[in-house]
């Protein structure tokens, strides 16, 4: 079902749609992009459709081919690692920025929203819930971000949720977890505590790495299982 926010135009619209399904995984890595399909289900145009997708490129969530299309990219586990790495650094920047913000006060009032829509989340078992609030409390932050910031925060975030969906769906890391992650946060940042900011973030990162080692894992036996099955009855 294809639900529109009315503040958006119709790109960001379609981009935001077709992100989310890459997020939770209903469209994989290495499915095709159908440009005509999506610009007749929505009945809009193609130009429209196009402008989404470069939009999904930028969010590193596509890969477009000249003359062959846009198609889901693979996230493997390489690409886990350092986007943890990456965010890591960010994030410890973005919190700084934070600090030294003149309307930190202000920021950080939004932000408890958003901390509190993810203890929500967590008590009803609501994943996607808990997503959209972890997005709003970045965007909340990023208010106090540099452009250059803002940019490669907001370039590398969806990619972060669709490995975070990944991770809560196969390791022991449950939606309280993170929940209680974002709260320490806030509360370091209303203490102004810089170290223990930078404490919270590395403590995580570390966890996150090993947690996204027992995803790819988990997610390689059912292929190898699927392999060998395949092997024994073409040798049967």
């Amino acid at each position: 079902m294809w639900l529109f926010k009315p503040a958006l135009n119709i790109t960001e619209q379609i981009a935001d749609q077709l992100g989310e399904q890459i997020i939770v995984g209903e469209l994989e890595g290495g499915t095709r992009i159908q440009e005509v399909k999506i610009a007749r289900a929505l009945s809009v145009s193609r130009g429209s459709v196009r402008e989404a997708l470069l939009i999904l490129e930028r969010r590193h969530l596509i890969t477009i081919v000249p003359r062959k299309g846009a198609s889901v990219n693979a996230l493997e586990l390489s690409d886990g690692r350092e986007l943890i790495s990456l965010l890591a650094t960010l994030q410890n920047q973005l919190l700084y920025q934070v600090l030294c913000n003149r309307r930190s006060k202000e920021i950080l009032a939004a932000a408890e929203n958003s901390v509190a829509g993810m203890e929500g989340a967590a008590r009803d078992g609501d994943l996607c819930l808990a997503l959209r609030h972890h997005r709003e409390f970045h965007a909340t932050l990023l208010s106090a971000a540099s452009n250059y910031m803002s940019g490669a925060f907001e370039g590398l975030l969806p990619s972060s949720q669709r490995l975070l969906h990944r991770v809560i769906q196969t390791t022991d890391l449950d939606l309280y977890d993170f929940a209680r992650f974002h709260r320490a946060l806030q509360a370091a940042l209303e203490q102004t505590d810089k170290e223990r900011l930078c404490e919270l973030v590395e403590a995580f990162s570390r966890r996150a790495v090993g947690l996204v080692e027992t995803t790819f894992a988990k997610l390689a036996k059912p292929a190898l299982t699927r392999k060998r099955s395949g092997l024994e009855a073409r040798v049967h």
